[in-house]
């Protein structure tokens, strides 16, 4: 038993492991940071807005006392992702079409 639990561990780590290969890699495509940022918003914000009772009924209480913080942690870090990927692509963006203008006077 402690051996599947090991096995289990391991095969749980290594797909956190891939996961960051392929964001420090920058293979993970813009739309699901704004699919994560999106579902994370609007999970903090119903949770602020809707009362106790109708969180009880629909079974989030105990859900946000538990994961509350990571969910803001994963809100912000995918929309930090998505700002800073937007400007970079604006940035290069800009840069072709400064290094295309200076190629065409030469």
């Amino acid at each position: 038993m402690a051996e599947y639990r090991e096995a289990k561990k391991n095969n749980f780590s290594n797909v956190w492991i891939k996961y960051l290969d392929l964001f420090i890699q920058g293979k993970i495509p813009l739309p699901i940071f704004f699919i994560i940022s999106i579902a994370s918003c609007l999970t903090l914000f119903l949770n602020s807005v809707l009362p106790n009772d109708l969180l009880k009924q629909l079974g989030f209480s105990g859900f946000f006392e538990k994961y509350g913080i990571y969910i803001g942690v994963i809100f912000i870090l995918s929309f930090a992702t998505i700002i800073v990927t937007l400007i970079t692509r604006i940035i290069s963006k800009f840069c072709e079409i400064r290094k295309e203008g200076k190629n065409k006077y030469i």
